[in-house]
Formats: structure tokens, C-alpha cells, sequence
């Protein structure tokens, strides 16, 4: 008989594990899944272009249009601001894409991760119309009007860098 306990005749019986749903990579990347098996080489260049979709909420721009297609693909419009922060974005990836891309993993999202725990907001651009490379998010604090503005670029490799260049 087992009881409530988890216990059967005083020896414990562990709860049960809690997996993650599997992830349909046919459903996932469409068109696009048999490029996106573990080891292709197109794989590691979207989870790049995704790390910075997934922190920024926006689409990098200067993509090749397959790179497009697959972000597109994975990833949704979204009404409220979709970045790290909340402050910025308008497209938010698909959880299972984030699961299967092992985006928390990636370098320059745990940077990011870091920098927002330390008071900074990601910045979308520096200015309207700007190209947004997948290769740098830039990030900021200073919304207060008393407070100074510190600036600096999380890289994709993780680096921090002082400053927008």
C-alpha cells in the first residue's frame, strides 16, 4: 500500500521525475528541421542569431535570408516589450526554441543575464534606423533623471566591454 508519503513500509520512494515535454523539432523549425539536428553547422550559426532575439526582442538585422526564415519560424510577434529587461522588443521566441537551443547556456545570454542583475536595460539600437548585429547587445542604466547613464557592450562571446563602439 502507498501512502501520501511518498513511503512504501518505511522505505521512501523518490517523486517522480519531472522531464520536460519532448520537443517536436518537425513542428519547431517547419521547412527547417532537418538543417537544425544537433552537430549542423546551421544550428550553431542560429543559436547565435537566436541568443541575441532572445535578449534584445528584436530580429538582428543584415541576416541571409535562410537565417531570417528560421527566426522567423521559432519565434512570434509579441505585444509588450519581450527583451530580458522588459523594456524593448517586439519578438519573442518560442520556449521550445529556447529549450532546444540551450539559449540559457549561451555566453553572451548569461552576460546579459548578469548585467541585468546589476541594474542595466538592454538598449535596442543606439539610434533609429541603425543596423542591430547579432554580435553585440548594447546595454544601459540611467532611466532615473538623477541617475548618470553608464553604457556597455555584452559581446557574443560573454566579453564586457565599456561603452558603445
Amino acid at each position: 500500500m502507498i501512502s501520501n508519503d511518498n513511503s512504501l513500509d518505511g522505505i521512501t520512494v523518490p517523486p517522480p521525475r519531472k522531464r520536460p515535454t519532448p520537443i517536436d523539432r518537425g513542428k519547431l523549425y517547419g521547412d527547417f528541421a532537418h538543417l537544425m539536428l544537433p552537430g549542423e553547422r546551421i544550428r550553431d550559426v542560429i543559436r547565435d542569431r537566436a541568443a541575441f532575439l532572445h535578449i534584445t526582442g528584436y530580429m538582428p538585422t543584415h541576416l541571409r535570408s535562410q537565417a531570417v526564415n528560421i527566426l522567423l519560424q521559432i519565434s512570434r510577434p509579441y505585444q509588450r516589450p519581450a527583451s530580458i529587461c522588459g523594456h524593448c522588443g517586439n519578438r519573442k521566441l518560442h520556449e521550445e526554441a529556447i529549450r532546444d537551443l540551450k539559449l540559457e547556456h549561451h555566453a553572451m545570454v548569461r552576460a546579459a543575464r548578469d548585467q541585468r542583475a546589476n541594474g542595466f536595460f538592454v538598449n535596442g539600437h543606439k539610434e533609429f534606423g541603425e543596423r542591430r548585429t547579432f554580435k553585440k547587445v548594447l546595454m544601459r542604466t540611467g532611466d532615473h533623471p538623477t541617475e548618470p547613464i553608464r553604457r556597455l557592450t555584452v559581446t557574443l562571446e560573454g566579453a564586457i566591454k565599456s561603452g558603445w563602439d
